[in-house]
């Protein structure tokens, strides 16, 4: 009886392992139909939709790939890598309206390009959930990395993670971008009417930048500043403590300042 428990627990595993499957888009169009998906990088097109489990390449050759997920349909993917570095750039992948989703298990890497141009994870009005970080890597010139956000919402279950001032978080609207883990220092940020939340579980960095409305929501752990910050919005300390110790913290103009929880330090 063990070995028989035992061989079906490893043939349900196995099953499992053997299902997720690579998806490269070879030819710009919906998420949703199998024209734009091959199962290898340059490959035949026809392969199946990703799904839930699969790992996900967009515009890692040299030809340009847009990929939309249209309105009423809810994409999911284990990862997603969206441009390359050694590549021209101008991908993109698009949230086209407030009823298309995105959902990953992992993570989401956006590359620069080796031009200057701009590759592009566009949520817009739509619904992003990144369950592992979020990578914005931007190249040297004008070779940039973006993240926009219209009226729709993001969230990243773990880090938001730049390295330079080609990596782009864009507000063009009162969208909403919640981050899990640390947002680092460096990016260009655009705050538009947005707002920021950190709502992580343990210690979070707060990226020093200009905020529209800043909240700190966390279930547990400190939200800690890393350099000089503004809110000219509101700043609303819901959960836990925002420590703002050692660092300039500018509220521009007098702004509602909201605290529900343990006392922010100053």
């Amino acid at each position: 009886m063990m070995r028989v428990a035992l061989f079906a627990a490893l043939a349900i595993a196995a099953s499992g392992t053997a299902s997720a499957a690579s998806r490269f888009a070879v030819a710009s169009g919906a998420w949703n139909l199998t024209s734009t998906w091959s199962a290898t990088s340059g490959g035949a097109a026809g392969a199946s939709v990703p799904v839930a489990g699969d790992i996900v390449s967009i515009g890692e050759t040299g030809t340009l790939r847009a990929v939309t997920i249209p309105a009423g349909y809810a994409a999911n993917a284990a990862s997603i890598t969206l441009g390359n570095a050694g590549q021209a750039g101008g991908d993109s992948l698009t949230l086209s309206a407030a009823t298309a989703s995105l959902t990953t298990s992992g993570a989401i890497t956006v590359n620069g390009p080796n031009t200057d141009t701009i590759n592009t994870l566009a949520v817009g009005a739509g619904t992003m959930t990144v369950g592992g970080g979020l990578t914005l890597t931007g190249g040297t010139n004008v070779r940039q990395a973006r993240l926009s956000i219209s009226t729709g919402t993001a969230t990243v279950v773990g880090a938001l993670t730049v390295n330079n001032a080609n990596s782009l978080v864009t507000f063009t609207g009162a969208g909403a971008l919640s981050v899990g883990g640390n947002f680092t220092n460096g990016a260009t940020f655009t705050r538009s009417t947005g707002t920021v939340a950190y709502n992580g579980s343990g210690a979070q960095n707060v990226g020093a930048y200009a905020y529209n409305n800043l909240t700190i929501n966390k279930s547990a752990g400190i939200a800690t500043a890393t350099g000089i910050t503004t809110v000219a919005g509101n700043l609303a300390v819901t959960a836990r403590t925002l420590n703002l110790v050692g660092f300039d913290f500018t509220l521009t103009p007098v702004v509602p300042v909201t605290v529900r929880s343990n006392p922010t330090r100053f």
